[in-house]
C-alpha cells in the first residue's frame, strides 16, 4: 500500500494527504461540523503528526487518539525545521523518535513516558541542556518506541465533539486512506509478533479498526485514558477477559 504521506497537499494554507481529501472535504462542509465550537475543528495549518518514530520496527507502539494543537506547538512548528523533520519521518526517509527534542525548554505531554526508560530520558534532557551530541540516545528511542495517532489530523480537542462526526464519515466513506495505511502496518507487526502495543486512548476505536489487537498477547492499555501513566502498575492487559470466563467453567 502506497504511503499517503509521500503526497502531502498544501492548499490555501491547509496540509493533508491527497488520498484523504474527499473524506476531509465532506467532513468540513457538514453542517454539524460548521456548528462545532472552534476547539473541535481541524487545524490543517501544519503537517499532520500521524506518528512519531519508526512504526515499522520500533519495539513498542503507543497508540493514542489524535495530535492536539496548542500555541506552544504552533510556535515550535513555525520557528524550527520541525516541518521537515515531521515529513521525513512520515515518509520513512529519516525515521526518528523526535518527541523529546524540545523538552529541555519545556516538558510536553509525553514526558509521562519517562518511567519506561528513565535513564535514557534523563540523559537526553541533560545532553540537550549542555548542548552535547544526542545521536546515540536518539537511536535508542527510535529503536524502542513510536507514537501512533488513530486520527492523523490536529485539533485542540477531539472527544465529545469532533469524534461523532468523524465516526459518521467513517461509516460513509470508510477509514481515511492514511488510517488504513497505518492499520495495515500494525496488522503486519502483529502477524510477525515482533511488537508490544500500549493503548492510551480510543481503545474501542483501535479494536474496531484492528480486531487482531483483541487476541494479541502483548497488548496493554493504560489504566486511565484521561491521564495515562506508564508506571508498571498502571499498564493493564486488554485481552484477559477469557481468563476470567475460564474461571467459571466446570
Amino acid at each position: 500500500m502506497k504511503n499517503p504521506w509521500e503526497n502531502i497537499v498544501e492548499e490555501a494554507g491547509n496540509n493533508y494527504a491527497e488520498h484523504d481529501k474527499a473524506f476531509l472535504v465532506d467532513l468540513i462542509n457538514d453542517d454539524k461540523y460548521q456548528n462545532l465550537d472552534e476547539v473541535y475543528k481541524l487545524d490543517l495549518g501544519v503537517i499532520p503528526l500521524h506518528y512519531i518514530g519508526d512504526i515499522k520496527s520500533a519495539n513498542v507502539l503507543v497508540l493514542s487518539l489524535n495530535p492536539s494543537m496548542s500555541e506552544e506547538y504552533r510556535k515550535n512548528y513555525a520557528n524550527r525545521n520541525y516541518a521537515e523533520v515531521i515529513q521525513k519521518n512520515l515518509t520513512f526517509e529519516e525515521p526518528k523518535f523526535f518527541e523529546f527534542d524540545f523538552y529541555h525548554e519545556k516538558k510536553g505531554f509525553w514526558d509521562k513516558l519517562e518511567p519506561l526508560f528513565k535513564k535514557q530520558y534523563n540523559e537526553k534532557i541533560e545532553k540537550m541542556k549542555s548542548k552535547e551530541d544526542t545521536t546515540s540516545v536518539d537511536k535508542y528511542f527510535t529503536e524502542k518506541i513510536a507514537l501512533v495517532e488513530y486520527f492523523p489530523y490536529h485539533s485542540r480537542k477531539y472527544s465529545k465533539g469532533l469524534d461523532k462526526l468523524v465516526n459518521r464519515m467513517i461509516k460513509k466513506h470508510g477509514y481515511l486512506f492514511s488510517q488504513k495505511f497505518v492499520f495495515n502496518i500494525i496488522k503486519e507487526r502483529l502477524r510477525k509478533r515482533d511488537v508490544t502495543i500500549i493503548i492510551t486512548r480510543s481503545r474501542s476505536e483501535w479494536m474496531n479498526a484492528i480486531p487482531e489487537l483483541s487476541s494479541y498477547k502483548r497488548c496493554y492499555a493504560t489504566s486511565s485514558s484521561q491521564s495515562p501513566s506508564f508506571k508498571k502498575e498502571n499498564l493493564l492487559k486488554v485481552n484477559c477477559g477469557q481468563e476470567v470466563l475460564d474461571a467459571f467453567k466446570d
